[in-house]
């Protein structure tokens, strides 16, 4: 049966001192087909999901440029 991956990259629920503004990165498009999912655990600050969320979308779509989407997301 194909895993569902819980990421809490970009989670600050244990410290909301810490946000995390980068994209969505270091795992391999290569999970994809083996996946059933991924769940992401976002930051508790509403609006600086927005670049992490759009490059998890952009991952899953197999896109391999984190820089260039980072600069379409910003």
């Amino acid at each position: 049966r194909p895993p569902v991956i819980w990421d809490n990259l970009h989670a600050n629920d244990y410290d909301q001192k810490r946000v995390f503004l980068g994209p969505y990165s270091g795992r391999s498009p290569d999970l994809i087909p083996k996946l059933r999912g991924v769940v992401t655990n976002p930051n508790c600050e509403y609006g600086a999901n927005f670049i992490a969320i759009h490059t998890l979308a952009q991952w899953s779509r197999c896109n391999l440029d984190g820089q260039r989407d980072l600069s379409i997301s910003m």
